[in-house]
């Protein structure tokens, strides 16, 4: 009995671990299209200005 709680404690938690893991995937990635917009967006700035 304990090892089944304990093989249950381990699965959820490989469970949690592979969601968080996801969802830092995606924030990154999402974080990486809004920095190249935003850079994209200063050299459009920068050659308007010069």
């Amino acid at each position: 009995m304990v090892f089944a709680k304990t093989l249950l404690l381990i699965a959820v938690l490989v469970v949690v671990l592979a969601a968080v893991a996801l969802r830092v995937r995606a924030w990154r990635a999402r974080r990486a299209a809004a920095r190249a917009a935003w850079q994209a967006e200063v050299e459009r700035a920068v050659r308007d200005v010069s």
